[in-house]
């Protein structure tokens, strides 16, 4: 196979630091810019044979980019691939209109795609977005179960949790219909995680009449997530949009959840208030992830304290430890006495690989199916079905 010089262009430290370990051991000659103008610099001295671009720059637009590269005689006949982190339509299509060579989903298969192209293989010039819709509605005869995230302190990753133990119950249950809300206020943290830039979000549908939020209407407009395999029903956009939550609406909505999901879960962020606990006073388990230092321990333990007192049965809560960081701290065994109850799984520190998975909008499972903290979420997953006692969905079909 030919070398070729490659140029990366990307504004995230990790996926770039990826993408350009993989196409260096796969013999090419590797450049990197964090930004258009560093970007710009490096093809106009290194004569790069392609040029690789996330469009999500914040120097100068991917537009205007393209445009400097086509019209400069030392780079314009190079190819020019996008790799789009979005599966929202317009915006995809906005990027196809850019004069690349080829456009790419930033997604699990794309760095075999670009070998392919760098060797040679031409795919159609530029793929086309993935269609991808729900089953059609069938009403379940049992209501589905809700599965609350709560956490004592910030940077414990409990989004990143939440999104992927649901992914993960979805290859547990190939027939289960899955959802994930972000009710983190007064700000959702999920959309950017899971790379939904859509409109549709949990203010929204939160005024929506009863009849209007129907379990049918939310299974055919929560959009699906693509890898995630989980529909979602995303947060506030704003802090100040989180005033217009119709809290009243809450319970109906959520009950209309559970009619319309096997699994439901929800993000409650640090969020301790009466609007979480009318939602953890529903909740068939909390999961509530925690660092192993002593501090998090401590936090956690207050935290307990007052579900106890708001009479959500500590029977139902799962603490999980999430070494997020390489830090020894305490071990299961100190954090369950400091607590007062049993630490129901434990994740190691997975260094940047949880990083760059985010950072890709993708799950860890599809990128690292067989790390040791996929290894580690999966057996979650099964305790969370455990603790839950599953049976099989069983759907019957109805006329809406």
């Amino acid at each position: 196979m030919e070398s070729r010089r490659v140029l990366i262009i990307d504004a995230g430290p990790s996926s770039l630091k990826f993408l350009a370990h993989k196409l260096k051991k796969a013999g090419h000659q590797i450049f990197t810019a964090g930004t258009g103008k560093e970007g710009l610099i490096s093809a106009w001295r290194d004569r790069p044979h392609v040029i690789i671009i996330d469009p999500k720059l914040e120097d100068i637009s991917a537009k205007e980019l393209v445009e400097k590269l086509r019209k400069d005689k030392r780079t314009e006949q190079a190819i020019l691939i996008a790799l789009v982190p979005t599966t929202k339509e317009e915006k995809f299509e906005a990027v196809k209109a850019m004069n690349f060579d080829h456009v790419l989903l930033k997604e699990g298969d794309a760095v075999d795609k670009l070998r392919s192209l760098l060797a040679g293989e031409k795919p159609p010039q530029v793929l086309e977005l993935p269609k991808v819709s729900a089953p059609p509605y069938v009403q379940k005869k049992t209501d589905g179960k809700i599965i609350a995230f709560l956490n004592a302190q910030g940077g414990i990753g409990t989004s990143s949790l939440c999104a992927n133990l649901a992914t993960l119950m979805a290859e547990e249950h190939a027939d289960a219909r899955i959802a994930v809300v972000d009710m983190v206020l007064p700000m959702g943290s999920l959309a950017d995680l899971v790379g939904y830039t859509g409109s549709l979000n949990v203010i929204e549908v939160s005024a929506m009449t009863t009849s209007e939020a129907s379990p049918a209407y939310l299974h055919k407009n929560l959009p699906e997530m693509g890898l995630w395999n989980f529909q979602f029903l995303a947060g506030s956009p704003t802090p100040q949009a989180s005033k217009e939550l119709e809290t009243a609406r809450l319970p109906t909505l959520f009950n209309a959840m559970r009619q319309a999901f096997d699994f439901v879960f929800i993000d409650l962020g640090r969020t301790l208030s009466h609007i979480s606990l009318s939602i953890l006073h529903e909740a068939n388990q909390v999961v509530v992830p925690l660092s192993p230092e002593e501090t998090a321990a401590r936090l956690t333990r207050n935290v307990l304290d007052f579900l106890d007192i708001s009479d959500v049965s500590l029977d139902i809560v799962m603490p999980i430890l999430n070494r997020t960081h390489a830090v020894k701290g305490l071990s299961p065994n100190e954090i369950e006495d400091m607590l007062g109850i049993k630490v129901a799984g434990a994740v190691p520190n997975m260094n940047d690989n949880l990083s760059f998975a985010n950072s890709m909008n993708v799950p860890l499972s599809d990128k690292f199916p067989d790390e040791v903290g996929t290894i580690s979420l999966r057996e979650i997953a099964r305790n969370i079905t455990q603790r839950l006692e599953i049976e099989v969905p069983d759907h019957k079909k109805v006329t809406i």
